[in-house]
């Protein structure tokens, strides 16, 4: 059984498809290839997996090199993370391979808010990516999904859809930490309380603010920093390195790390930032960071967003804030920092990691899905 990942948005090393897919199949399964985009050519191994990096270039140059990699490959499942990919899926589909499509996301309004194109433009390429996913989703053999609301949508156009979350896989996590990246954080935050983002660096995701309300609470007499780890386009680490350059003394910002080590700069923190905007494809979002900051067992802060909103009641692990301003967010983290409840948050937040929200429960579902093909 040979079983391939393919992907134009995503590296090889990405989390969902390589640290908790692809790693839960390994279990089952041997020949296992993972195709994804970086800024070279190369194979390499994790495990038993097979890496595929090609160059990340123009969209069509790179659905023509996945296609003919895609062939090399020669996969009895192939296994797709992007809309773009779904026509040269079905030309595989009918010569007898077996298509999973996995929706990481709403990729019509993602794409709506995250492109540079003008507007009339966007929405134009929008629609018509709705289309095409649309489309073919009635095609394939299986699709995945991440959110509840985003399962609704597809089982309209495919019965075998099925909901896949991206709780974190303990067996991830790196027991030999990195040294340097341990003193590093250790220099900048001191005796400081930390507040910590992990993830893609954008000014759509509002890091500005997070600068701001820490700004805030040292207005207010708190100890207290920012650090900031992770990639994004030049023109947003432009944008926060200006940030860093004017408050050096209570923001960092750092390069992407490697997966394996962000439950060793987690657990150097005291709270996790997950402070979206209300934009439509985040309100019925599960932010994977909030997960990330239950099993490291620190409470997350977020905005009120739909999924979270219920998470955070359900095991009182984070913070929810409902207007988005500075001060107001500081004023509320003040005062849990002022009652002693931040640790509180946080052992919660470890328990329902444990019990509930950890990828175990996840493999399940992958494994009945791929039993299901054949």
């Amino acid at each position: 059984m040979k079983i391939v990942h393919a992907s134009i948005n995503h590296s090889p090393t990405d989390d969902r498809i390589l640290f908790r897919e692809a790693l839960s199949l390994n279990k089952r399964y041997e020949n296992i290839s993972i195709i994804g985009v970086g800024h070279k050519e190369e194979i390499q191994f994790h495990d038993e997996i097979k890496l595929i990096t090609i160059l990340k270039n123009n969209l069509f140059n790179m659905i023509a090199n996945i296609k003919t990699v895609i062939k090399n490959e020669s996969p009895d499942i192939l296994h797709i993370h992007d809309p773009f990919l779904l026509p040269i899926a079905n030309k595989f589909q009918k010569s007898g391979v077996k298509i999973i499509y996995d929706v990481h996301e709403n990729h019509y309004l993602t794409f709506k808010l995250f492109s540079k194109r003008k507007s009339f433009l966007k929405n134009i390429f929008a629609s018509i990516l709705r289309l095409l996913e649309k489309y073919y989703s009635k095609k394939v053999d299986s699709i995945i999904t991440v959110t509840p609301k985003l399962n609704k949508y597809f089982l309209q156009f495919n019965p075998n859809t099925y909901e896949i979350r991206n709780y974190p896989n303990a067996n991830t996590f790196e027991k030999n930490e990195d040294e340097k990246l341990t003193e590093e954080i250790n220099n900048f935050k001191q005796n400081d309380l930390l507040i910590i983002y992990v993830g893609q660096i954008s000014i759509k995701r509002n890091l500005h603010l997070a600068i701001l309300t820490t700004k805030r609470l040292r207005e207010l007499n708190f100890k207290i920093k920012f650090l900031a780890i992770g990639s994004g386009e030049k023109s947003d680490i432009y944008f926060y390195k200006f940030f860093e350059n004017n408050y050096a003394d209570f923001f960092k910002l750092l390069p992407a790390i490697p997966h394996q080590n962000i439950q060793q700069v987690l657990k150097q923190s005291d709270i996790g930032w997950a402070v979206l905007p209300y934009e439509d494809n985040f309100l019925f979002s599960f932010p994977n960071k909030i997960f990330e900051y239950m099993s490291a067992r620190i409470p997350f802060i977020s905005s009120n967003l739909y999924y979270v909103k219920k998470i955070a009641d359900d095991t009182n692990s984070g913070i929810i804030v409902e207007e988005l301003i500075a001060d107001d967010i500081a004023e509320k983290i003040a005062n849990y920092i002022l009652d002693n409840k931040l640790q509180q948050l946080g052992e919660n937040g470890k328990k329902y990691f444990e019990s509930e929200y950890n990828w175990n429960s996840q493999e399940v579902i992958l494994f009945e899905i791929y039993s299901n093909l054949f």
